[in-house]
C-alpha cells in the first residue's frame, strides 16, 4: 500500500531516475523480506503445533475412548442386527471416535495468543466481546444465543435421523444410533479442547 502511494506521488520521469529506482527497489526488497519473515514465522508455528500435537498427553485416552464407543454401539446394534453386522457398526463408531478425538487434540494445540489474535481480527468476535463486556445481561444473552445456535445446528445435523424416527417406527434403533454417532463425534472434538483449557 505504501509503495502504491509512493508511486502515485512520483511522475513517470522521477520514477526512472537513479534515486527513484533505488527507493522503489528498496520498497520492493523490504516487502519481500517481510513476506519471507512471515513465512518463516508460519513454518515455526506449524512445527511447534505439530510437536505439541504428537506429544500431547491426551493421546493416552484415545484407545479407551475408541473401545468404549465400540462397546456401546456394538451392544446397541445387537438389538436389531446380527453379531457380525453389529461388529461392523462398532468398528465404524470406534474409528469415528478416534478420528474426532485426534481432531480435538489438533484444535487444542492452538495457543491462546493465536486465538486472541484471530478474535481481534474478526469483526463478529469483536462485536461479541464488546457486547459481553458492556453488561452482565449482555454476557448472559451472548451465552444464551450461543447455546440456541448450537442446538439449532445440532437439530439440523440430526434432522434425517429424527425424520426416520418419526416416519419409520421399525427403524428406531437405527435412527437413535445415527443420532448418537453424530452427537458423539461433536462431543469428542470438544472434550480435548475443554480438558486443555481447564488446566
Amino acid at each position: 500500500m505504501k509503495l502504491k502511494k509512493q508511486i502515485g506521488k512520483w511522475s513517470v520521469g522521477q520514477l526512472f531516475t537513479p534515486g527513484g529506482v533505488r527507493q522503489w527497489g528498496g520498497h520492493l526488497m523490504q516487502k519481500a523480506a517481510e513476506e519471507r519473515e512471515r513465512d518463516r514465522r508460519q513454518v515455526r508455528r506449524l512445527r511447534e503445533r505439530m510437536r505439541l500435537f504428537v506429544r500431547s498427553r491426551l493421546w493416552l485416552w484415545v484407545v479407551p475412548v475408541a473401545v468404549l464407543s465400540f462397546v456401546v454401539f456394538f451392544l446397541l446394534r445387537l438389538i436389531d442386527l446380527r453379531a457380525m453386522q453389529a461388529l461392523g457398526w462398532g468398528g465404524i463408531a470406534a474409528g469415528v471416535a478416534a478420528a474426532c478425538w485426534a481432531i480435538g487434540i489438533w484444535a487444542s494445540t492452538t495457543s491462546d495468543e493465536e486465538v486472541m489474535k484471530q478474535a481481534e481480527e474478526d469483526a463478529v468476535s469483536r462485536w461479541i466481546t464488546r457486547t459481553g463486556r458492556r453488561s452482565r445481561v449482555g454476557h448472559v444473552a451472548m451465552k444464551a444465543l450461543g447455546i440456541l445456535l448450537a442446538l439449532g445446528a445440532l437439530a439440523l445435523l440430526v434432522s434425517p435421523q429424527i425424520e426416520q424416527l418419526v416416519s419409520e417406527p421399525g427403524q428406531v434403533v437405527r435412527a437413535l444410533t445415527g443420532i448418537l454417532l453424530k452427537v458423539q463425534a461433536i462431543v469428542l472434538v470438544f472434550v480435548p479442547l475443554f480438558l486443555t483449557r481447564s488446566r
